[in-house]
């Protein structure tokens, strides 16, 4: 059973396909906030997956590690959690998958420029049950293609 931590403010979207992610034999762990999602990456728990929303409110207590100019006003926030964490998240083989609204090739070319493969960024739109997720996310935990 892989581990999951989904950092998301869309709680009805995450929720509506965390049941599935479950069914599907995932443990997911949900983090609302980037606060939430800091202490949670930062603790014991060892994710094999980060699913990572791109744009999650910047709170006042977020402001110490995500300025609004780093976050482009909170529209990148998750691109700078990315940054901020990639080096632990490398060393943990803890893999990574965008899953965003936002549709823009120049979003995705920023975490492809981070070093994030092109395959692990997803919009919600083209998720269309939670089925196209589970093979999304078995493809980017896959050990033959894992990043490493």
């Amino acid at each position: 059973m892989e581990n999951v931590l989904w950092l998301d403010d869309d709680t009805a979207f995450m929720e509506a396909h965390c049941v599935g992610l479950e069914l599907a034999g995932f443990r997911v762990d949900r983090a609302l906030s980037l606060t939430d999602g800091l202490r949670k990456l930062g603790g014991n728990s060892q994710y094999g997956l980060l699913i990572l929303d791109v744009m999650i409110p910047v709170g006042a207590q977020e402001r110490e590690h995500f300025s609004p100019e780093a976050t482009d006003n909170g529209k990148l926030s998750g691109l700078a959690f990315y940054r901020l964490f990639k080096r632990m998240l490398a060393e943990r083989k803890t893999e990574v998958l965008v899953v965003t609204v936002r549709d823009e090739k120049e979003v995705r070319d920023c975490f492809v420029t981070e070093g994030l493969p092109d395959r692990n960024y997803v919009r919600k739109s083209d998720i269309q049950d939670v089925s196209d997720l589970v093979r999304k996310v078995r493809d980017v935990l896959s050990p033959g293609e894992r990043q490493g």
